[in-house]
């Protein structure tokens, strides 16, 4: 028999931006590490996407972020393509690449 561990409600926003304060965030690049925190919850990025991503994969001709990024390179092989919808995501995301 498989153990189950039973559903979390998501987090909400104000959850979310109370973390992001939090001494967690406080140290080193914070803005980054914030960045790259929101980016995996709101996007559902993997660190190795993360990693790969360059400013020109993120940002368009004007610099505004782009609603969807294409990884190439993915865990299984196939691209990938992640919508970045997420206000709160897009948001920080924004504040760290400017």
């Amino acid at each position: 028999m498989v153990d189950i561990m039973p559903a979390r409600d998501p987090l909400s926003e104000k959850q979310i931006v109370q973390f992001l304060n939090s001494k967690a965030f406080s140290v080193g690049n914070c803005l980054r590490n914030q960045a790259m925190f929101l980016s995996q919850l709101s996007f559902g990025l993997r660190i190795s996407e993360l990693r790969r991503m360059t400013r020109g994969a993120v940002l368009d001709r004007n610099g505004e972020l782009r609603e969807r990024i294409t990884f190439t390179k993915t865990k299984n092989g196939r691209p990938r393509t992640v919508d970045f919808v997420n206000p709160l995501g897009r948001k920080y995301m924004l504040m760290w690449l400017r």
